[in-house]
């Protein structure tokens, strides 16, 4: 495996490391209640603190107080009182007038961001840098995690391209290829515009300490790249080259039938996309023949032409079609007046037409008629990727990734709860059952309940019998998160594993957890792009990561035109930290399969596992907004690519 010296973590520590402060607490008994801000502390704070060391129940203040004893913590007594001191002094020391004009904090009164403005724009639109105070474990520091935000008012009128090029997604109207020297900017511009008022910030009684002006650096490995496999066991390190030199992976199966369906003033941009998929326009896609051994044409090709996208019209049409080919496999291919990114109203229309579809159980793929096909370039960008699902649901397997770990079972986890306001009406998890080779399996309901204790129960009645049945071909299974969980339903996962593994002594049990929409980045010391290695991850913590499902080239050094923020990576169970070399080759399973996203050739920013949970928690979301029953999703598959 190949070794990186450091990752330079948007995190800026705190000097010394080890100091003290005084705070007032209060012992409370057993028969007390915890009150706001109750932490665990050592009875006797005048010894090293260690596991061993008799802890208690204690209500915290920072202000001396009637009842409570003035005592020294230590910085590393309690992390988690440190942390909320440190957010403390952060908030005191923004109030002085030299810092607040330029200074935000939030709303939220349980854990207060504070966001300094870098820069003003139209509308009241900010560039800012959000601190809080945290415990870097790896590094044995404390200090503040720092990340770069755009904050737009909800008033603000503003197209979405200025949206992303100020958030830095684009850059003159394109994918921001310098992304990551972009965002190692704005770190800089924070440090030259307010590092001066923060070198000292001074604790609640008086204590003071030094914020340090460089990024810190946390050890790095880097896993090895991904092998794709293709027809007759063929490899390659690209899936594209990879499935035209070799053909894919697995053959359709079954008799399918393509059904173009279009408005009548659609059928000419019909005609142009079925010739785009059989090769007949565009340089960047062969053809369905020739990438995919697929011909497409007469025999196995019909058009269909729709009055409306109404779902009664549409439905009309779904049954027209299998009365005409009842013993083939339909697969429509709709080009659709509206998109799901455009608006509220055209995501509506979208989801009430998927869901005809789904529940007359069919596969099928939306080409918007506008941005996609209206857009010659586009199109010719798009056509190999929509090439990519349509034969995914036809039945095929583009390609499989080479597993890291042999009969491994890998069940993706997530929840669509149906909600009406703050209050959760319904709890919903599925899971999508892929192996670490990225070869699909179905999607399975776990839990359907409006009561949350009849909800919990049935998800860990359902996930045992899933794995039980599953354990005649696979020896390790490894649970992939997509939602924080709620402690019962954690408890529930662990207690059924705990169990499991008393009965099954030779199997292995992970539950590993992914966060993309986390708060961390992080910087290459070694890559003028500044972006990690692709497969590069980052310690946080005995059990945290940062893994970069997309980066630097480890073949040709190059930089990706589309740079991805690192992935949030947690391991849920088994509570004490995993063998390294166990961790290593679970973290190179879960890189692998974040190639086998059959959506796109250049689709591999999450594993799939977790990938496709979300897109069917998508979808599930969408159908309720519309007021749409639920679907069966078992016999259609994999119709959410």
């Amino acid at each position: 495996m190949g070794t990186q010296n450091s990752i330079a973590i948007c995190f800026l520590a705190i000097k010394p490391k080890d100091f003290s402060y005084t705070i007032y607490r209060r012992f409370l008994s057993d028969q007390e209640e915890a009150v706001a801000g109750t932490r665990y502390l050592p009875t006797d704070l005048s010894k090293p603190a260690d596991r061993s060391a008799k802890r208690g129940r204690y209500a915290i203040s920072f202000v001396e107080m009637v009842g409570y004893e003035k005592v020294t913590v230590q910085a590393w007594t309690n992390t988690q009182l440190t942390v909320e001191v440190l957010q403390n002094a952060l908030l005191a020391r923004v109030q002085n007038p030299d810092l607040n004009q330029d200074v935000e904090i939030s709303e939220n009164l349980v854990y207060r961001n504070v966001a300094f403005v870098i820069k003003r724009h139209e509308e009241g639109i900010r560039e800012v840098m959000r601190l809080n105070a945290y415990n870097l474990k790896i590094a044995g520091a404390l200090g503040f995690r720092c990340g770069f935000h755009l904050s737009v008012p909800q008033t603000a009128e503003i197209t979405e391209r200025r949206r992303l090029e100020l958030g830095l997604t684009l850059k003159n109207g394109r994918t921001n290829e310098s992304y990551y020297l972009d965002q190692y900017q704005k770190v800089g511009d924070f440090l030259d515009q307010y590092h001066a008022k923060l070198a000292t910030l001074e604790l609640h009684d008086g204590t003071r300490i030094s914020l340090d002006r460089r990024l810190t650096l946390v050890p790095s490995f880097t896993l090895q790249n991904r092998t794709y496999v293709f027809a007759n066991g063929k490899e390659a390190g690209n899936r594209f080259f990879g499935l035209r030199d070799n053909g894919p992976y697995e053959d359709i199966k079954e008799k399918v039938r393509l059904a173009f369906l279009f408005t009548p003033e659609d059928r000419g941009k019909s005609q142009e996309l079925y010739k785009a998929l059989r090769g007949d326009t565009y340089s960047t896609f062969p053809g369905m023949h020739k990438l995919f051994r697929t011909p497409i044409g007469n025999d196995n090709v019909t058009g269909a032409e729709v009055v409306s996208f109404e779902p009664a019209d549409l439905n009309r049409t779904c049954l027209a079609l299998k009365d005409a080919f009842p013993d083939e496999r339909l697969v429509p291919i709709v080009v659709a007046p509206f998109t799901k990114h455009q608006s509220a109203e055209e995501t509506m229309r979208y989801a009430r037409a998927k869901h005809v579809f789904l529940t007359a159980g069919l596969a099928s793929q939306f080409v918007d008629r506008t941005k996609t096909m209206g857009d010659h370039n586009a199109l010719k960008w798009s056509i190999s990727n929509i090439g990519l699902a349509v034969y995914a649901k036809m039945g095929g397997q583009p390609w499989k990734v080479k597993p890291s770990t042999e009969n491994c079972l890998i069940v993706g986890i997530g929840q669509a709860h149906r909600k009406v306001g703050d209050r959760i009406e319904k709890y919903v998890a599925y899971s999508v059952l892929t192996d670490s080779s990225g070869t699909y399996e179905n999607i399975r309901v776990l839990g359907s309940s409006t009561d949350h204790e009849e909800y919990v129960a049935s998800l860990k009645a359902n996930l045992r019998e899933v794995l039980t049945s599953h354990q005649n071909r696979y020896s390790s299974f490894v649970l992939h998160v997509t939602f924080k969980p709620r402690d019962a339903e954690i408890h529930a996962i662990k207690t059924l594993l705990d169990k499991l593994r008393t009965e099954s002594e030779n199997h292995e049990f992970v539950v590993i957890k992914f966060n993309d929409q986390n708060d961390f980045f992080g910087f290459s010391t070694e890559h003028n792009s500044k972006v990690p290695l692709e497969g590069t991850v980052a310690r946080l913590s005995k059990q945290e990561f940062l893994v970069w499902f997309s980066g630097v080239s480890t073949g040709d050094s190059s930089a990706p035109k589309k740079s991805e923020r690192p992935v949030h990576v947690k391991i849920l169970y088994p509570d004490t930290p995993l063998p390294d070399d166990t961790l290593r080759r679970l973290l190179q399973d879960t890189v692998n399969i974040a190639g086998a996203n059959w959506r796109g050739f250049n689709a591999k920013s999450m594993p799939i596992s977790v990938y496709y949970a979300k897109l069917v928690a998508d979808y599930y979301s969408r159908f309720r907004e519309a007021g749409l029953e639920d679907v069966s999703f078992d016999n259609v598959s994999p119709w959410f690519l």
